[in-house]
């Protein structure tokens, strides 16, 4: 008997390349304590063969010197273990479908016990067939009430690394303490629901790639469909991160394998995306990033569920070559890479990491550096691009048998107090065990083995952590399965638990809906309000605004004035701070720099004290841009001194991911921003539009004018992935942006380039209304830009007329990062009252947040809603895809008037909204108080 005693290797996730499989020497047996680095950590007789499957710290297996592989006649010479370091840097494109493949796998054992007929007469050993030998390697452990013990594993052949599937419940032995436990079939189950499986795509779009970018995309869209053609949709969640030379990732949040439409579509809006810095490859950057950023998704969905959900990752890497960009040091990444691919008993509640990928070949490709980055075994080259497809299928077909040999077995155990410790093994006896801890306290009867699955079934994970039962997605089977998901997506009612579709199947359609996870109110005895939002990386939130008497927060003093206040992801205080007493300091936008810090612009009329410390604004007033760091310390704060006493206001604030900071105003006569001076061609009493860039330390770098002799402002504005704007405004003039004069008169819509040239221009006429605010217009991680505006009648955004003549209607639109036409949506409707959307965001995957305000009875999302307040407005809040397509809705409100100031979404996807509210307002956990003069209230939403 061949049975293989290793350590815990908790591994959640999985960092992928394709891997040709080594095959260790047959006829070996392994000692108990065969987890190895090196020969020094085996007995006497053995050699430590490294593992190509999941890896633990030492990394490897002892094995017996065995006369199987000694040639007749030999004395001392050693087994041959596999492929040497030559065999691995020859792999090429035929050896990926070994990955996925056992019965392949095996042939290299095979290989191992050929010899010629004189050899066989002499080694009669070398025909003894290798004991089974199956190796378990731990991922996740949990005890739960009532009584219930989960143990998830992978299983694996110990020789082949090959994954060990169809086993059952039969198949193992069960101890805690040491001693094996007599478990019914009943009491003792494997679990199919409550794990759930994380797929990232990271690909190369760095000059090295650009030549091969039809047949990378093509590669990544056959990878997925080999994933849902294999694995069914319930549990499988597939990401797409792309970078190029830039320090940073075009990332994406996770979506269910089933909506695979809506990712092969994002990869179509990826590939198309312009303005890349091909001039270097930022590979080590990527690699670092990305396994963050699996690991964080890993992390939030465990941590979300209640029950426990367990999961697993693979990080899938399609890259051109070598890193040229420095950002990350190669030995830097390569001790993360290997730290992430190992258990750390220290850091249980880490997932874990290994890696997978393919090489493409070409001039720039470096096949060593990619071996060091990410381990030898773990890399393919394809030597032959047509082939990618075929690469990457077998990547997924090795991650299928990876998901078929994944294990989640649960018993109900006989302890009812204390730590324990429970292990699992195969019942023949050919495994190590696998154990994990727990606490039996709170223990009692009335336990069941399925209680993770049962947890699931009835939607106990809120039907949007445990995989099995998103949308109810397992009880629509086959080819209607997108049919059910479709019908889901067009439910605006987040309440039933589950909905009758039209081919008769019951469904639960709650997954998409957002819950309120936490809501805040802040009062004073006068009227408050916010101007402004913005978050931070780790999903702090910053707000902005005013007061005329003391407004508490939750610090040691009150507020009051103009203020700034900040909060963290779950709404809890962090800090806050008076920035001027008076009301000669208005704040108008507010943004947070890659660093952390926040930075207010306003305009001030007179000297002031900001935060302490003494402004001069001059005769004719400024604008003021303050800097406060991370915990809302004062840093630094500039003035943009008005030339003449002519009216200039600030509109908007932007910062992109360089640190970079942009500015947009409205301004009459002359301004001057450091370079040139802009002169306005505005009749008196009327106004040009000024946008402008700076550095990071408030250097000018560019600044710009447009206008004509008649009014002309700009209402909002939004960075874009290329280091450019998008902005928003009207005219009453004739104006060129650089690409042509549009029809006078309207709304407009202007994008500019890094330098402030002129990229692309639209005019829509005087019938579309847009909120002049600082959330007002998004862009995503591709560019895609999205607006949600008001329409008095007919409007053609590029797709065609939308709404009706002479009849108020809300619309949802959105362009590509070139500017073509992608959606334009009627959202809602008026009946007898009125419908106005105040902000817009958008998330990585092109979802929508929509909130904004209604009065009487409109039409939204096909339903009838109508506002509590007679008279006064309410509030509604909503999510669409990227195609316009509705997601969630939700209306609150009183009797009395509740507005909507700011809406964005955090770094991790969750939608918050900042308001006023009066007579109290309810978002779903209780109502929040208010003294009737108008009140602040911040609310964050659960949306997965």
């Amino acid at each position: 008997m061949c049975v293989c005693k290793m350590l815990w290797a908790r591994v959640h996730l999985l960092i992928l390349v394709v891997v040709a499989a080594a095959s260790l020497v047959s006829g070996c047996t392994l000692s108990d304590a065969s987890n190895c680095s090196s020969d020094d950590d085996c007995e006497g007789g053995q050699t430590c063969v490294q593992s190509g499957g999941l890896l633990v710290r030492g990394g490897g297996v002892c094995v017996d010197r065995t006369a199987a592989a000694l040639d007749a006649g030999s004395d001392t010479s050693e087994a041959d273990v596999g492929p040497d370091a030559s065999d691995a840097d020859e792999l090429d494109a035929s050896d990926v479908s070994d990955v996925a493949d056992a019965a392949d796998v095996s042939d290299a054992t095979d290989a191992a016990d050929t010899t010629d007929a004189t050899d066989a007469a002499d080694a009669d050993a070398a025909d003894v067939e290798p004991a089974p030998c199956t190796r378990l390697s731990p991922l996740w452990g949990a005890g739960a009430e009532p009584a219930t013990v989960t143990t998830l594993f992978a299983a694996e052949d110990c020789y082949t690394n090959a994954p060990v599937a169809d086993l059952d419940e039969t198949s193992f032995v069960i101890a805690e303490d040491g001693s094996n436990l007599v478990v019914q079939p009943a009491s003792s189950m494997l679990q199919d629901r409550a794990h759930r499986v994380y797929v990232t795509l990271l690909i190369d779009l760095s000059g090295q790639a650009q030549s091969h970018k039809a047949e990378l995309q093509a590669a990544a869209e056959a990878f997925i469909d080999k994933l849902v053609a294999q694995t069914g949709v319930t549990n499988v969640w597939v990401g797409v991160e792309l970078f190029d030379g830039s320090n940073g990732l075009i990332s994406t949040k996770q979506l269910p394998l089933r909506d695979s439409v809506r990712i092969k579509a994002f990869l179509g809006d990826a590939f198309a995306l312009t303005g890349l810095d091909t001039g270097a490859t930022n590979l080590n950057g990527a690699v670092s990033t990305a396994i963050g950023n699996l690991q964080s998704h890993q992390k939030q969905a465990m941590d979300v569920s209640e029950q426990g959900m367990a999961t697993s990752g693979y990080l899938v890497v399609l890259s051109a070559g070598q890193d040229t960009a420095g950002y990350a040091d190669a030995a830097t990444v390569t001790a993360e890479v290997d730290d992430a691919r190992a258990y750390d008993a220290q850091s249980p509640d880490t997932p874990t990491v290994q890696t997978m990928g393919v090489a493409l070949q070409g001039a720039a490709q470096d096949r060593t550096k990619l071996a060091t980055l990410l381990g030898d075994d773990r890399w393919v080259t394809d030597t032959d691009v047509p082939s990618l497809s075929t690469n990457l299928e077998a990547v997924a077909d090795a991650i299928i048998a990876r998901i078929g040999a994944t294990y989640m077995l649960a018993y109900c155990s006989p302890s009812r107090a204390g730590s324990h410790t429970s292990s699992v093994e195969l019942a023949d006896g050919s495994s190590n065990d696998v154990e994990v801890s727990f606490s039996a306290d709170g223990f009692g009867a009335g336990c069941d083995a399925s209680f993770f699955n049962d947890a699931c079934q009835t939607s106990t994970c809120g039907g949007s952590f445990c995989g099995g039962c998103d949308d109810g997605a397992e009880i629509c089977a086959g080819d209607e399965q997108l049919s059910c998901l479709n019908f889901c997506q067009t439910q605006v009612s987040c309440t039933a638990t589950a909905i009758l579709n039209p081919m008769g199947h019951w469904q639960n359609c709650a997954s998409r809906c957002p819950a309120t996870q936490w809501s805040k109110s802040f009062a004073s005895y006068q009227h408050d309000s916010v101007m402004a939002m913005a978050a931070d990386s780790s999903g702090n939130v910053v707000i902005g605004g005013q007061t005329t008497d003391q407004l508490e927060f939750g610090g040691s003093q009150p507020d009051y004035g103009t203020w700034l206040a900040s909060f963290d992801a779950a709404g809890n205080y962090r800090w806050s701070k008076t920035l001027a007493e008076q009301h000669n300091f208005n704040i108008h936008a507010l943004a947070v720099d890659p660093a952390d810090r926040t930075v207010v612009v306003g305009s001030a009329f007179g000297d002031f004290l900001l935060d302490g410390v003494q402004v001069t604004t001059g005769s004719n007033g400024a604008a003021v841009l303050a800097v406060f760091d991370a915990g809302g310390n004062y840093v630094s704060h500039h003035t943009i001194t008005y030339s003449s006493g002519d009216p200039v206001t600030v509109v908007e604030l932007e910062i992109d991911a360089s640190g970079n900071v942009f500015l947009a105003g409205n301004f009459e006569g002359s301004i001057n921003l450091g370079g040139s001076t802009l002169t306005s061609s505005a009749l008196g009493g009327m106004s040009d539009i000024f946008v402008a860039s700076f550095d990071s330390a408030f250097n000018h770098r560019w600044s710009k004018s447009f206008g004509g002799q008649y009014m002309d402002a700009v209402w909002t504005l939004a960075t874009t992935p290329q280091g450019g704007v998008v902005f928003a405004g009207m005219t009453d003039s004739a104006v060129d942006f650089g690409g042509g004069t549009l029809a006078q008169g309207g709304a407009v819509l202007v994008q500019l380039d890094a330098s402030g040239n002129h990229t692309w221009s639209k005019s829509f006429g005087h019938s579309l209304q847009m909120p002049a605010n600082d959330t007002a217009i998004a862009v995503d991680p591709l560019g895609r830009v999205f607006f949600a505006g008001q329409i008095l009648d007919t409007v053609d955004f590029g797709g065609g007329l939308v709404g009706s003549s002479g009849d108020q209607a809300l619309v949802l639109v959105g362009y590509d990062s070139a500017g073509a036409h992608r959606l334009s949506e009627v959202i809602g409707r008026k009946v007898n009252g009125q419908i106005m959307a105040v902000a817009t965001a958008v998330d990585a995957w092109g979802n929508v947040f929509v909130a904004g305000d209604f009065t009487r009875t409109v039409e939204f999302g096909g339903q009838s809603v109508t506002s509590q307040a007679t008279y006064d407005t309410n509030i509604f809040a909503a999510v669409f895809d990227e195609s316009g397509a509705l997601e969630w809705s939700d209306f609150y409100g009183t009797n009395d008037a509740n507005q909507v100031s700011s809406a964005l979404f955090t770094s991790d996807g969750v939608p918050v909204m900042a308001g006023v509210h009066r007579n109290g307002i309810d978002f779903g956990q209780g109502g929040l108080t208010s003294d009737n003069n108008g009140d602040i209230f911040l609310v964050g939403f659960t949306y997965q």
